[in-house]
Protein backbone atom coordinates (compact mmCIF):
# COMPACT_ATOMS: atom_id res chain seq x y z
CA UNK A 1 0.00 0.00 0.00
CA UNK A 2 1.48 3.60 -0.95
CA UNK A 3 2.16 6.15 2.14
CA UNK A 4 -1.24 7.94 3.24
CA UNK A 5 -1.25 11.71 1.81
CA UNK A 6 -0.05 14.25 4.01
CA UNK A 7 -2.61 16.01 5.97
CA UNK A 8 -2.39 20.01 4.59
CA UNK A 9 -1.30 22.14 7.32
CA UNK A 10 -3.35 23.59 9.34
CA UNK A 11 -4.56 26.80 9.81
CA UNK A 12 -4.68 29.09 12.74
CA UNK A 13 -8.43 29.28 13.76
CA UNK A 14 -9.51 32.30 15.57
CA UNK A 15 -11.19 31.18 19.20
CA UNK A 16 -13.09 33.06 21.65
CA UNK A 17 -9.79 32.66 24.01
CA UNK A 18 -7.50 34.07 21.56
CA UNK A 19 -9.93 36.91 20.67
CA UNK A 20 -9.85 37.87 24.39
CA UNK A 21 -5.78 37.82 24.92
CA UNK A 22 -5.82 40.26 22.41
CA UNK A 23 -7.45 43.16 25.16
CA UNK A 24 -4.02 42.58 27.64
CA UNK A 25 -1.86 44.99 28.74
CA UNK A 26 1.06 45.64 27.00
CA UNK A 27 3.12 44.02 29.37
CA UNK A 28 0.84 41.02 28.58
CA UNK A 29 1.20 41.19 24.50
CA UNK A 30 4.32 41.93 22.56
CA UNK A 31 2.14 43.69 19.96
CA UNK A 32 0.25 45.72 22.11
CA UNK A 33 2.72 48.86 22.05
CA UNK A 34 4.67 49.83 19.07
CA UNK A 35 8.79 50.48 19.70
CA UNK A 36 9.66 53.80 21.03
CA UNK A 37 11.08 54.53 17.77
CA UNK A 38 7.74 54.34 15.91
CA UNK A 39 6.62 56.35 19.03
CA UNK A 40 9.10 59.29 18.70
CA UNK A 41 10.43 60.57 15.48
CA UNK A 42 13.79 62.88 15.26
CA UNK A 43 15.50 64.26 12.76
CA UNK A 44 17.46 61.89 10.76
CA UNK A 45 17.28 58.45 11.07
CA UNK A 46 19.73 56.75 13.09
CA UNK A 47 21.71 53.43 12.88
CA UNK A 48 18.93 51.50 14.75
CA UNK A 49 16.86 52.57 11.98
CA UNK A 50 18.97 51.38 9.14
CA UNK A 51 19.21 48.09 10.61
CA UNK A 52 15.04 48.05 11.11
CA UNK A 53 15.25 48.50 6.91
CA UNK A 54 17.83 45.95 6.53
CA UNK A 55 16.14 43.65 8.41
CA UNK A 56 12.14 44.76 6.27
CA UNK A 57 14.72 43.89 2.80
CA UNK A 58 16.42 40.66 4.21
CA UNK A 59 12.98 39.15 5.07
CA UNK A 60 10.94 40.55 2.01
CA UNK A 61 9.00 42.46 4.03
CA UNK A 62 8.19 45.34 2.04
CA UNK A 63 6.14 43.05 0.04
CA UNK A 64 5.41 40.41 2.59
CA UNK A 65 4.71 40.09 5.96
CA UNK A 66 3.50 37.14 7.76
CA UNK A 67 1.47 37.08 10.97
CA UNK A 68 2.07 35.10 14.22
CA UNK A 69 0.16 32.18 12.14
CA UNK A 70 1.84 32.29 9.49
CA UNK A 71 -0.66 33.63 7.42
CA UNK A 72 0.79 36.62 4.67
CA UNK A 73 -0.43 40.14 5.89
CA UNK A 74 -2.39 40.99 2.63
CA UNK A 75 -4.14 44.61 2.54
CA UNK A 76 -7.40 42.47 2.66
CA UNK A 77 -6.49 41.23 5.88
CA UNK A 78 -5.44 44.69 7.23
CA UNK A 79 -8.60 46.01 6.14
CA UNK A 80 -10.64 43.47 7.63
CA UNK A 81 -8.94 44.17 11.04
CA UNK A 82 -9.16 47.96 10.37
CA UNK A 83 -12.90 47.94 9.73
CA UNK A 84 -14.69 51.43 9.36
CA UNK A 85 -11.64 53.54 10.49
CA UNK A 86 -10.51 56.45 8.26
CA UNK A 87 -6.88 55.73 10.53
CA UNK A 88 -5.53 54.71 13.92
CA UNK A 89 -2.41 54.12 16.18
CA UNK A 90 0.14 50.85 15.08
CA UNK A 91 -0.66 49.90 18.94
CA UNK A 92 -4.43 50.07 18.33
CA UNK A 93 -4.12 48.08 14.79
CA UNK A 94 -2.06 45.38 16.38
CA UNK A 95 -4.82 44.62 19.17
CA UNK A 96 -7.45 44.94 16.27
CA UNK A 97 -5.52 42.42 14.14
CA UNK A 98 -5.39 40.18 16.85
CA UNK A 99 -8.91 40.66 18.21
CA UNK A 100 -9.75 39.54 14.29
CA UNK A 101 -7.49 37.17 13.37
CA UNK A 102 -6.45 35.31 16.80
CA UNK A 103 -2.85 35.61 16.13
CA UNK A 104 0.34 38.18 16.62
CA UNK A 105 0.23 40.43 13.67
CA UNK A 106 4.16 41.07 14.47
CA UNK A 107 5.59 37.30 14.96
CA UNK A 108 8.27 36.88 17.68
CA UNK A 109 11.89 37.33 15.79
CA UNK A 110 10.64 40.18 13.40
CA UNK A 111 11.12 43.80 14.53
CA UNK A 112 7.59 45.85 15.18
CA UNK A 113 9.41 49.14 13.31
CA UNK A 114 10.35 46.59 9.88
CA UNK A 115 6.96 45.64 10.25
CA UNK A 116 5.16 48.74 10.74
CA UNK A 117 7.52 49.79 7.78
CA UNK A 118 5.80 47.02 5.87
CA UNK A 119 2.31 48.16 6.42
CA UNK A 120 2.82 51.27 5.23
CA UNK A 121 3.84 49.67 1.84
CA UNK A 122 0.66 47.75 1.42
CA UNK A 123 -1.96 48.87 -1.16
CA UNK A 124 -4.62 51.18 0.29
CA UNK A 125 -2.69 51.92 3.23
CA UNK A 126 0.27 54.62 4.62
CA UNK A 127 2.18 55.66 7.37
CA UNK A 128 1.55 59.05 8.92
CA UNK A 129 3.05 60.78 11.81
CA UNK A 130 0.64 63.10 14.17
CA UNK A 131 1.75 65.40 16.93
CA UNK A 132 -0.74 64.21 19.89
CA UNK A 133 -0.72 64.73 23.69
CA UNK A 134 1.23 62.37 25.63
CA UNK A 135 -1.12 59.63 27.50
CA UNK A 136 0.92 58.61 29.84
CA UNK A 137 3.25 61.93 30.98
CA UNK A 138 5.79 60.69 33.90
CA UNK A 139 4.02 62.17 36.84
CA UNK A 140 7.20 61.40 39.21
CA UNK A 141 8.85 64.18 37.66
CA UNK A 142 8.40 67.41 39.53
CA UNK A 143 6.49 70.01 37.77
CA UNK A 144 6.20 67.90 34.88
CA UNK A 145 3.80 69.28 31.60
CA UNK A 146 0.52 67.20 31.83
CA UNK A 147 0.33 69.05 28.36
CA UNK A 148 3.22 67.55 26.91
CA UNK A 149 3.39 66.52 23.18
CA UNK A 150 4.75 63.14 21.38
CA UNK A 151 4.92 61.97 17.34
CA UNK A 152 2.67 59.34 17.08
CA UNK A 153 2.88 57.40 14.13
CA UNK A 154 -0.07 55.53 12.80
CA UNK A 155 -1.82 53.78 9.46
CA UNK A 156 -4.26 55.73 7.69
CA UNK A 157 -6.44 54.64 4.42
CA UNK A 158 -5.38 55.38 1.06
CA UNK A 159 -6.35 55.23 -2.12
CA UNK A 160 -9.65 54.31 -4.32
CA UNK A 161 -10.63 52.66 -0.45
CA UNK A 162 -10.56 55.84 1.09
CA UNK A 163 -12.47 57.87 -1.54
CA UNK A 164 -15.46 54.71 -1.27
CA UNK A 165 -15.06 55.72 2.75
CA UNK A 166 -15.59 59.50 2.10
CA UNK A 167 -18.73 59.33 0.03
CA UNK A 168 -20.22 56.80 2.52
CA UNK A 169 -19.18 59.68 5.18
CA UNK A 170 -20.35 62.24 3.63
CA UNK A 171 -23.98 60.64 2.77
CA UNK A 172 -24.23 59.72 6.46
CA UNK A 173 -24.01 63.37 7.36
CA UNK A 174 -26.34 64.09 4.44
CA UNK A 175 -23.42 66.08 2.79
CA UNK A 176 -24.48 64.96 -0.68
CA UNK A 177 -27.20 66.66 -1.21
CA UNK A 178 -27.64 70.72 -1.35
CA UNK A 179 -28.30 72.53 1.01
CA UNK A 180 -26.69 70.83 3.91
CA UNK A 181 -29.13 70.18 6.81
CA UNK A 182 -28.31 70.70 10.18
CA UNK A 183 -26.31 67.40 11.73
CA UNK A 184 -27.83 66.09 15.05
CA UNK A 185 -24.75 66.54 17.55
CA UNK A 186 -24.81 62.69 19.00
CA UNK A 187 -24.35 62.06 15.13
CA UNK A 188 -21.66 64.60 14.52
CA UNK A 189 -19.98 63.19 17.76
CA UNK A 190 -20.18 59.22 16.51
CA UNK A 191 -18.99 60.05 13.34
CA UNK A 192 -15.81 62.25 14.17
CA UNK A 193 -14.78 59.63 16.99
CA UNK A 194 -15.32 56.74 13.95
CA UNK A 195 -12.64 58.31 11.93
CA UNK A 196 -9.72 57.64 14.31
CA UNK A 197 -9.69 54.64 16.97
CA UNK A 198 -7.49 56.74 19.13
CA UNK A 199 -7.44 56.89 23.12
CA UNK A 200 -9.34 60.31 23.75
CA UNK A 201 -6.17 61.64 26.08
CA UNK A 202 -4.49 61.63 22.85
CA UNK A 203 -7.32 63.68 20.91
CA UNK A 204 -6.74 67.85 20.50
CA UNK A 205 -8.20 70.24 18.75
CA UNK A 206 -4.79 70.65 16.46
CA UNK A 207 -5.44 67.05 15.72
CA UNK A 208 -9.02 67.20 14.41
CA UNK A 209 -7.34 70.14 12.56
CA UNK A 210 -4.63 67.92 10.97
CA UNK A 211 -6.28 65.07 10.32
CA UNK A 212 -10.07 65.12 9.46
CA UNK A 213 -9.12 67.36 6.38
CA UNK A 214 -6.40 65.03 4.70
CA UNK A 215 -8.59 61.96 5.38
CA UNK A 216 -12.37 62.99 4.59
CA UNK A 217 -11.86 65.72 2.48
CA UNK A 218 -14.50 67.47 4.95
CA UNK A 219 -14.28 71.27 6.19
CA UNK A 220 -16.11 70.48 9.77
CA UNK A 221 -15.95 73.25 11.06
CA UNK A 222 -18.11 74.76 8.56
CA UNK A 223 -20.71 72.13 8.82
CA UNK A 224 -24.24 73.24 10.64
CA UNK A 225 -24.82 71.47 14.20
CA UNK A 226 -27.98 70.92 15.61
CA UNK A 227 -27.59 70.82 19.45
CA UNK A 228 -30.21 71.72 22.38
CA UNK A 229 -29.46 75.07 22.36
CA UNK A 230 -29.36 75.88 18.36
CA UNK A 231 -27.72 75.37 15.15
CA UNK A 232 -24.01 75.91 15.64
CA UNK A 233 -20.86 75.95 13.63
CA UNK A 234 -17.91 74.14 16.00
CA UNK A 235 -14.15 75.13 15.21
CA UNK A 236 -11.67 71.96 15.74
CA UNK A 237 -11.12 72.49 19.23
CA UNK A 238 -14.71 72.96 20.57
CA UNK A 239 -15.61 69.77 18.09
CA UNK A 240 -13.41 67.70 19.68
CA UNK A 241 -13.77 68.62 23.11
CA UNK A 242 -17.80 68.17 22.57
CA UNK A 243 -16.95 64.90 21.39
CA UNK A 244 -14.73 63.40 23.95
CA UNK A 245 -17.26 64.23 26.76
CA UNK A 246 -19.83 62.62 24.60
CA UNK A 247 -18.00 59.21 24.11
CA UNK A 248 -17.63 59.77 28.05
CA UNK A 249 -20.69 60.45 28.93
CA UNK A 250 -22.25 57.23 26.57
CA UNK A 251 -19.21 54.87 28.46
CA UNK A 252 -20.79 55.40 31.85
CA UNK A 253 -24.01 55.55 30.89
CA UNK A 254 -23.81 52.68 28.98
CA UNK A 255 -22.28 51.05 32.63
CA UNK A 256 -24.83 51.94 34.45
CA UNK A 257 -27.64 50.65 32.29
CA UNK A 258 -25.62 47.42 31.91
CA UNK A 259 -27.36 45.94 29.17
CA UNK A 260 -26.44 45.98 25.59
CA UNK A 261 -29.46 45.18 24.34
CA UNK A 262 -31.57 47.61 26.03
CA UNK A 263 -28.96 50.03 24.54
CA UNK A 264 -29.30 48.91 20.91
CA UNK A 265 -33.14 48.72 21.67
CA UNK A 266 -32.56 52.29 22.70
CA UNK A 267 -30.86 53.57 19.68
CA UNK A 268 -33.45 51.90 17.35
CA UNK A 269 -36.39 53.42 19.38
CA UNK A 270 -34.30 56.71 19.15
CA UNK A 271 -33.51 57.10 15.70
CA UNK A 272 -37.60 56.15 14.48
CA UNK A 273 -38.69 58.40 16.67
CA UNK A 274 -36.47 61.08 15.41
CA UNK A 275 -37.23 60.20 11.81
CA UNK A 276 -41.05 59.97 12.09
CA UNK A 277 -41.18 63.36 13.81
CA UNK A 278 -39.13 65.11 10.62
CA UNK A 279 -42.19 62.90 8.48
CA UNK A 280 -45.14 64.07 10.33
CA UNK A 281 -43.76 67.75 10.91
CA UNK A 282 -41.97 68.80 7.51
CA UNK A 283 -44.27 66.42 5.16
CA UNK A 284 -41.05 65.06 3.19
CA UNK A 285 -40.82 62.04 2.02
CA UNK A 286 -37.03 61.55 2.56
CA UNK A 287 -37.91 62.55 6.84
CA UNK A 288 -35.88 65.58 6.41
CA UNK A 289 -35.32 68.01 9.53
CA UNK A 290 -35.03 71.19 7.35
CA UNK A 291 -34.13 73.94 9.87
CA UNK A 292 -32.52 71.04 12.65
CA UNK A 293 -35.93 72.09 15.30
CA UNK A 294 -37.02 68.56 15.42
CA UNK A 295 -33.10 67.48 16.87
CA UNK A 296 -32.89 70.50 18.96
CA UNK A 297 -36.53 69.47 20.59
CA UNK A 298 -35.82 65.94 21.19
CA UNK A 299 -32.14 66.94 22.60
CA UNK A 300 -33.52 69.15 24.84
CA UNK A 301 -35.99 67.02 26.80
CA UNK A 302 -33.63 64.12 26.37
CA UNK A 303 -35.93 61.60 25.10
CA UNK A 304 -34.86 58.10 23.92
CA UNK A 305 -31.56 58.51 25.31
CA UNK A 306 -31.45 61.64 22.63
CA UNK A 307 -28.61 63.14 24.18
CA UNK A 308 -26.14 60.54 23.36
CA UNK A 309 -28.15 58.44 20.66
CA UNK A 310 -29.85 60.71 18.16
CA UNK A 311 -29.51 60.10 14.35
CA UNK A 312 -27.42 57.20 15.09
CA UNK A 313 -28.59 53.70 13.25
CA UNK A 314 -28.25 50.17 15.54
CA UNK A 315 -25.53 48.93 13.55
CA UNK A 316 -23.37 51.93 13.53
CA UNK A 317 -23.76 52.09 17.37
CA UNK A 318 -23.08 48.32 17.91
CA UNK A 319 -19.88 49.05 15.86
CA UNK A 320 -19.26 52.01 18.20
CA UNK A 321 -19.86 50.09 21.46
CA UNK A 322 -17.36 47.05 19.84
CA UNK A 323 -14.31 49.86 20.16
CA UNK A 324 -15.06 52.39 22.60
CA UNK A 325 -12.64 50.58 24.99
CA UNK A 326 -9.72 51.09 23.01
CA UNK A 327 -10.60 54.92 23.41
CA UNK A 328 -11.05 55.30 27.13
CA UNK A 329 -8.62 52.95 27.69
CA UNK A 330 -6.83 55.61 30.35
CA UNK A 331 -10.32 56.44 32.07
CA UNK A 332 -9.57 57.34 35.57
CA UNK A 333 -13.13 54.65 36.57
CA UNK A 334 -11.81 51.59 36.78
CA UNK A 335 -15.36 50.14 36.63
CA UNK A 336 -16.32 51.67 33.56
CA UNK A 337 -13.00 50.09 32.00
CA UNK A 338 -13.93 46.96 33.12
CA UNK A 339 -17.23 46.66 31.65
CA UNK A 340 -16.53 48.43 28.35
CA UNK A 341 -13.85 46.02 27.98
CA UNK A 342 -15.98 42.88 29.09
CA UNK A 343 -18.21 44.44 26.47
CA UNK A 344 -16.14 44.84 23.40
CA UNK A 345 -14.67 41.41 24.41
CA UNK A 346 -18.12 39.48 23.92
CA UNK A 347 -18.98 41.76 20.71
CA UNK A 348 -15.76 40.45 18.92
CA UNK A 349 -16.84 37.35 19.98
CA UNK A 350 -19.96 37.56 18.14
CA UNK A 351 -18.13 38.71 15.49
Amino acid sequence: MGRPPTPPPRKHQRTAASAGKAFGTSSDDEDGEPSASMGASSSAPNDQSNVDRDTVQQHGLTTVLRDGSGEEVTSMRVTLAFGSFFYMPLSIFAILYHCKFGCRLVPKGIRRRAAYEALGTLEGFKLHTITVKNANPDQTVKNANPDQTVKLTVLMRDGPELETMRVNLQERLGLTKKPILPIPEPLMCYSVMMLGCVPLEQLSGAVFQEMLPIITGVDFESLPVATSKGIRRMPYGELCRVAKKWARDLCRYTTNVRNRNKMLGMATRCYIAYTKECHAKENTPADLDLEGKIAKEMLKDGVFSSRLLLGIRKPEFKLLLKHLTFMIKNDKDEGIRTYMRNLSKHLFKQS
